[in-house]
């Protein structure tokens, strides 16, 4: 029970760890602003600006014209493209429904207050990102590719898209290839300047009540580094620790960056240039100002940055990429190559997440062909058997020492009655009797301590798990969401989820029939407070997330049965003393260890003046004649 206790302390420290490691990263970011800043300033004062031109880009981004949409389309989506900007006004995921009693498809940047694959530029260097929205002429349209041109006396740039059939050669669903040529045909050099490329916008799902999923990152060959949407709402911290005022703008200094991105909880835009890029830039962006939750008022828009060097005249650089716009599918991220999977954000726990994603998606795979409808939940339940399956060895030698300690309570009991006013004492004569009969006391621990990573993991994968989105079973309408059943959504005025409370009930039975190995009125009281820890702790959880830790107590409370109808039959032997026990061998092999060591040292030294056999090292072996 006592591990129980440390499970929940656990995960309030790291809640607050997070909170501080949250607020220090933001301080980090504001450091590296402002020696960007200083640095800059520094640059242009001891270089002077030389007979150079700006971009006209930066002169005037923005025309009166009407707007002209084009469209490609494959099985998987279909992307609406504009004249403004040459960039991409919307995209439809067709596998994906809007909403859960809709038929229309996901669509990625409906809200059109931002571009994605828009170019940008910035005037300073803090300062935010500002779209080249100019009119693009529509110069080459086929069923797979479109090219966008534009002209003037002093740029020319050239803007081409294909999107590949799925019967193509090495085809990955939603990619769309990219190629950008800028030119500068005027007669004067192009000062180096920096450069954007619009991820787009994503908006928060209902799930995101925390405002850590919508994010925009980059990654650089060695790590990631992401901007959640909490940056930009005011926040209270952990009771006080950590509390932060809203921001406008978030910075990623991260140079060679490899690929930038924008995501949500279940979706990504990724755009993986040829070339490397330079950090980037997140934008809150208003889309329900009147929405009750503080994290569901904001899109969030992302920019990649690329230092462009300077263009002489008659030259051209290019910006040529592939850009997935689509959902946080582990195996899809993966075939992209270039560690694009890392936008799932599993952080720490990836080395077990992505083995658990791989393994619920290879089982959802078999039981959809049986029961389609709810194939994802009978997938979890079936990953938990899996996984206690796996944790069969530990959890047998937990039910054998459970069984120990059963038989060695009238003992325990005698010892600490006898020793009551000596702590020490008794903690000695305990683990003499635990020694006597081969007792492990930390054996009960073992598959709890390794269930709190699993579970973790298991947290982080079904966090991002598009999959699930949407996915019924039995009376629960999403897994992705707190279940509820229909006409009954509250009692009272409050939320009424089921699963929690069936969980609690259940983990509240497994307490009463698992054979405790004390009396202490602490783990007494630790007994009766658990589930209702528990009940608060799952209330608002995702019911995927309950429903594995459900199944987890289902079969605690089987195991708890077989232990108590194997008690009465049990019969305690004492350990054969000639064996040592796994302690005594670690402390005999180090003792061997010492020896080994000691005997090889003095083979070193024999016959040296510090060879200790040596009567008189250091000196003479005999007196000196006198004369």
């Amino acid at each position: 029970m006592d591990v129980k206790n440390t499970f929940i302390g656990l995960l309030f420290l790291a809640a607050a760890g997070y909170v501080m490691y949250t607020s220090a990263n933001q301080q980090t970011q504001i450091q590296s602003a402002q020696e960007y800043t200083q640095a800059v300033s520094k640059s242009e004062a001891e270089n002077p600006a030389r007979d150079v031109a700006k971009p006209e880009v930066l002169a005037d981004a923005k025309d009166n014209f009407n707007e002209e949409i084009s469209v490609l389309e494959n099985e998987y989506m279909k992307v609406s493209f504009t004249n403004k900007g040459g960039a991409i006004k919307e995209i439809k995921l067709l596998k994906y429904k809007e909403s859960q009693n809709s038929n229309e498809p996901y669509i990625f940047n409906d809200t059109s207050k931002t571009l994605a694959m828009g170019l940008a530029f910035s005037e300073s260097p803090n300062g935010a990102p500002i779209l080249f929205e100019k009119a693009f002429k529509l110069s080459k349209l086929t069923k797979n590719s479109i090219v966008y041109e534009y002209s003037s006396d002093k740029t020319q740039i050239y803007r081409v898209y294909t999107l590949e059939e799925s019967a193509s050669k090495g085809f990955i669903p939603y990619v769309i290839n990219t190629n950008t040529h800028i030119k500068n045909i005027s007669d004067k050099t192009w000062q180096s300047r920096k450069v954007f490329v619009s991820l787009g916008m994503e908006t928060p799902n209902a799930g995101d009540i925390y405002g850590n999923n919508l994010a925009f990152g980059v990654y650089n060959g060695d790590y990631t580094e992401f901007a959640s949407s909490s940056k930009f709402v005011d926040s209270s911290g952990f009771f006080g620790i950590g509390a932060s005022k809203a921001k406008s703008i978030s910075k990623i200094e991260l140079s060679d960056t490899v690929w930038g991105a924008i995501k949500n909880q279940f979706f990504t835009t990724i755009f993986t240039p040829e070339i490397k890029g330079d950090g980037g830039i997140a934008l809150p962006v208003s889309i329900n100002p009147d929405a009750e939750s503080k994290y569901m008022k904001n899109g969030l828009a992302g920019f990649m940055g690329f230092n462009l060097k300077e263009i002489e005249p008659q030259q051209s650089v290019e910006l040529a990429g592939t850009f997935y716009a689509g959902p946080k599918d582990l195996s899809n991220l993966v075939d992209l190559g270039k560690n694009q999977d890392l936008v799932m954000d599993y952080g720490w726990a990836s080395f077990i997440s992505k083995p658990l994603s791989i393994l619920l998606s290879m089982i959802n795979s078999v039981v959809e062909k049986i029961s389609p409808n709810w194939s994802w939940g009978w997938a979890i339940i079936i990953l938990t058997v899996i996984v206690r399956a796996c944790l069969w060895p530990l959890t047998a030698v937990q039910i054998r020492s459970s069984l120990k300690m059963s038989k060695l309570q009238q003992p325990l009991a005698e010892i600490r009655k006898k020793y009551a006013n000596d702590q020490q004492k008794m903690s000695q004569e305990t683990m003499k009797l635990y020694s006597e009969y081969g007792i492990n006391p930390f054996a009960g621990c073992l598959p709890l301590l390794i269930q709190l990573p699993i579970f973790l993991g298991l947290y982080y994968m079904l966090q991002s798990s598009s999959g699930i989105r949407f996915a019924h079973f039995l009376w629960i309408q999403d897994l992705s969401l707190p279940d509820y059943i229909p006409g009954f959504e509250t009692v009272f005025g409050l939320s009424l989820h089921p699963l929690p409370i069936i969980n609690a009930i259940i983990t509240y039975l497994q307490m009463q029939i698992t054979p405790m190995a004390t009396a202490e009125k602490g783990q007494a009281l630790m007994i009766k407070l658990l589930p209702f820890i528990m009940l608060f702790f799952f209330y608002n959880f995702q019911s995927a997330l309950v429903l594995y830790w459900t199944m987890q107590s289902l079969i605690g409370v089987v195991q708890a049965i077989v232990i108590n109808k194997k008690r009465g039959s049990f019969e305690l032997t004492k350990r054969d003393a000639s064996k040592p026990t796994f302690m005594q061998r670690v402390a005999q092999a180090a003792q061997e260890e010492a020896k080994r060591r000691e005997a090889q040292r003095a083979e070193m030294l024999k016959g040296t003046m510090h060879d200790p056999r040596k009567k008189n090292p250091g000196g003479r072996s005999t007196p000196s004649k006198r004369k």
